[in-house]
């Protein structure tokens, strides 16, 4: 599969080409509805991407359009994601599978809505269950004392990925949260940083320590 480059340092993966199936119109539908209702937009690039795999697989065993697709289908679909394997050769995690699946429901549950399907054929589809599992890497204290130490703060470049480390161990921000940041966003009198959008399109205000502030 070709690569696009989508910004320095990283690449996304070319869309898969689904356009010449009667699926097309209806996803375009649907991405242009989650837009309207104000979905954030990296949880609809995660909808498109899982929603083309699964056209994409049906379409490699003739089915082209959405009303063709039965419970039996999406079965199968599910079992091709547990025996499926990613580019390392490791099998797809169950909470990956549930995030797939759940994208396909609700591509379903919206067809159905909008009386584009008489019936639900995902409505009774079992998601995998999820394991509850405790990060196994956690870095001690001296750890992350030397991790943040080994940034440069006597050049450009090292400050700032000093205060990037310190940002996100401080605030416990994600890799996009903190990319996301604008210079108002964070108030140092108060001690506080505003995150814009953060998970589920959701802004909130979270306290940063004294460390991250020097």
């Amino acid at each position: 599969m070709a690569k696009n480059k989508k910004k320095p340092g990283g690449y996304q993966r070319a869309k898969l080409t689904v356009e010449h199936t009667a699926f097309y119109p209806y996803l375009c539908d649907y991405l242009e509805s989650r837009l309207i209702h104000n979905y954030a937009p990296e949880t609809n690039r995660r909808h498109d991407s899982n929603i083309r795999k699964f056209i994409t697989w049906c379409d490699e065993r003739g089915i082209t359009d959405p009303r063709s697709v039965t419970k039996p289908i999406l079965e199968r679909y599910k079992k091709h994601l547990y025996y499926s394997r990613k580019s390392n050769g490791e099998p797809m995690s169950f909470n990956g599978q549930a995030t797939v699946l759940t994208s396909i429901k609700t591509f379903f549950k919206w067809l159905t809505q909008n009386n584009y399907l008489l019936y639900n054929p995902a409505s009774e589809l079992q998601l995998p269950r999820k394991p509850k599992q405790l990060p196994r890497n956690l870095l001690s204290l001296e750890e992350t004392q030397d991790l943040l130490n080994a940034a440069d703060i006597h050049s450009l470049s090292g400050l700032r990925d000093r205060a990037v480390m310190e940002l996100l161990y401080s605030c416990g921000l994600r890799r996009q949260e903190c990319a996301n940041l604008q210079l108002h966003d964070i108030q140092l009198t108060q001690q506080t940083v505003f995150v814009r959008e953060g998970k589920g399109g959701k802004d909130r205000v979270v306290p940063i320590g004294d460390s991250a502030t020097q």
